[in-house]
């Protein structure tokens, strides 16, 4: 449900008005809650288990153990104690037996407090 705004709480101008530097917008955080934006094109689920990256590459024989999974068909992502480099080829394996080996590409690598959340790109996911 949108949160509707009086005229006596906007300020005369335009939102592009705003410029860097410049107090910042006053209904910003009504704009966060109003309008949610999910960028994923495929759905996400929680993966049971652990993911093993074994980088190759110049980093050949680092390995990292990934937890706290999420899955779509052609990513994996999940937290580790420490960072991997963005562009990385990696050799995906699962403590889950079930679950089919892969190799990818790190694609992206954010600092989360004392963690690192890491996302994978498996080879055969379609090119965007």
């Amino acid at each position: 449900m949108a949160t509707e705004l009086k005229s006596a709480d906007i300020r005369d101008g335009r939102a592009s008005d705003w410029r860097p530097g410049a107090e910042g917008w006053p209904f910003v955080e009504l704009l966060a809650t109003d309008f949610r934006v999910e960028r994923r094109r495929n759905p996400r689920w929680q993966v049971p288990g652990t993911a093993s990256l074994l980088m190759l590459g110049s980093e050949l024989g680092t390995l990292l153990e990934l937890d706290h999974l999420d899955g779509s068909p052609w990513w994996i992502g999940g937290s580790a104690d420490a960072p991997a480099t963005v562009g990385t080829r990696v050799s995906v394996g699962f403590s889950d037996p079930t679950a089919r080996p892969s190799q990818g590409v790190v694609m992206r690598c954010e600092r989360k407090g004392d963690r690192h959340r890491i996302a994978v790109r498996f080879d055969d996911a379609p090119v965007a």
